[in-house]
């Protein structure tokens, strides 16, 4: 698992999973960004605690993997480890045991313990109806295997206890939208300065929005209710013309990832997993899957200690090829900001 920093005082407990800037008023602005330390979180000083003596922006604690250090930003006061003042701009590592104090009547105790999750994933796949279309059956073969797939990879990276499958006939516009209410709400419960991640993904038939079991969803549908949900939020989408999911304004810290451009096809392919574990389209393969699910599964398991989702992008203009088939091209688009996910995907969970 990743980890979490508390810091323990009488009058005052954080908790701090994330690069946070720490102040008086502290905001993050043009001026912070200045600082690249690709802050991501902001934590004002309760005025009970007499925050005169802090400054606006006083410090900053940064994560780099389950190190987190302290940098004091030219505070008026000062900051201290184990009562000795930081320098400005010095970066210094905190261990269980320190002492650290932003203000100079409280001293925080360092604790550094394993996170618990607080990442959501809803996975939403329709297969479509029996339907013949030229003698052929529209319902799409590989549907449950993207999302055996994604759940497997989802697990194995934190998101334990907290992965919604919704297949088939459960996979209506009610429950996808009655879900994605649910994260919305236990992710502004969470009071815990860990920025929380969700993970929204759909399998199956589009044409400008999301077929469901009873009806469609729209892109101003889903992003309506992907915009309440607190944190940094990725939106997967595996179906034809999912570029009209790009046409509007996508949500604020969301990163969607369409298979294809608009009024294009996707398409699913016959695959054989390879003894390397990387999933190749085949013609006498055993399954079928979407060809995006293929290559995202793909990218989670040749990218297990650097797992960023964003990267996906350089990953798709390098392996171009990877997505024809049978002379069928795809397209998919990234856009948005990173999304980085807390612990490896497909590691070992330690």
């Amino acid at each position: 698992m990743g980890k979490i920093l508390k810091l323990r005082a009488p009058e005052s407990n954080l908790e701090i999973g994330n690069n946070t800037l720490i102040g008086r008023s502290a905001e993050i602005s043009d001026s912070t960004l200045e600082l690249d330390l690709d802050l991501e979180l902001a934590l004002n000083f309760p005025d009970t605690i007499g925050n005169r003596k802090v400054s606006g922006n006083h410090c900053a604690i940064i994560r780099e993997g389950d190190q987190f250090y302290v940098i004091d930003l030219g505070s008026t006061n000062g900051t201290y480890v184990n009562k000795q003042k930081l320098r400005s701009k010095a970066k210094v590592p905190l261990v269980a045991g320190m002492s650290v104090q932003f203000h100079p009547d409280l001293a925080y105790r360092v604790q550094i313990e394993d996170s618990p999750t607080n990442s959501h994933a809803l996975l939403v796949g329709h297969p479509g109806d029996d339907i013949r279309f030229f003698g052929r059956s529209m319902r799409l073969r590989g549907i449950e295997t993207d999302l055996n797939y994604l759940t497997e990879a989802l697990v194995q990276s934190g998101f334990r206890g907290n992965i919604t499958r919704l297949f088939d006939e459960e996979a209506t516009k009610a429950n996808t939208l009655s879900a994605l209410e649910r994260i919305a709400e236990e992710t502004h419960r969470d009071r815990r300065l860990v920025i929380p991640h969700t993970i929204f993904t759909y399998s199956g038939h589009g044409m400008r929005g999301l077929s469901l079991n009873d009806s469609r969803l729209t892109p101003e549908e889903l992003y309506e209710r992907i915009e309440r949900i607190k944190g940094k939020k990725a939106v997967i989408l595996d179906t034809c013309e999912a570029g009209y999911f790009l046409e509007g304004d996508i949500p604020l810290n969301t990163l969607v990832i369409a298979a294809t451009r608009s009024e294009k096809p996707a398409y699913e392919v016959r695959v054989r997993e390879e003894t390397a574990g990387i999933i190749q389209a085949t013609d006498d393969g055993d399954t079928y899957m979407g060809v995006l699910m293929k290559e995202l599964i793909n990218y989670f398991r040749l990218n297990q200690e650097d797992f960023n989702l964003a990267g996906f992008k350089h990953y798709i203009d390098e392996n171009r090829d990877r997505f024809a088939h049978k002379y069928k091209f795809q397209s998919p688009i990234v856009a948005g900001p990173t999304f980085t996910m807390i612990v490896p995907i497909l590691g070992n969970g330690n």
